[in-house]
């Protein structure tokens, strides 16, 4: 991963990552992790704006494709939950997820 990468879409870490389904661990996974600004409707009358989560990763360096309820350990960050999964046509996914 290049330095121009990492600046222009956020931060590289490390993570380790659980699936959800069958409890396997891929304790060595590099991906890209930042905060995406979200429009939300309260109650359908209040627009306000929040901060998701979002971890791009390479499918290829997971083995698999991600799903929702799989966890997430992201260093110096924390735990989190993954609640919605975007595959592109690079084959990456965006994650977005909930912290646990």
């Amino acid at each position: 991963m290049t330095g121009v990468v990492r600046d222009t879409f956020g931060e590289a870490v490390f993570v380790i990552y659980k699936r959800g389904e069958s409890g396997e661990i891929k304790p060595d996974l590099t991906a890209i992790f930042d905060y995406e600004h979200v429009s939300l409707e309260a109650g359908g009358r209040v627009p306000t704006t929040s901060k998701i989560p979002v971890l791009d990763v390479r499918n290829a360096d997971l083995g698999f494709d991600p799903m929702p309820d799989d966890e997430v350990t992201i260093s110096g960050f924390g735990s989190f939950r993954v609640i919605d999964t975007f595959p592109d046509s690079s084959k990456n996914t965006k994650l977005h997820l909930r912290k646990k």
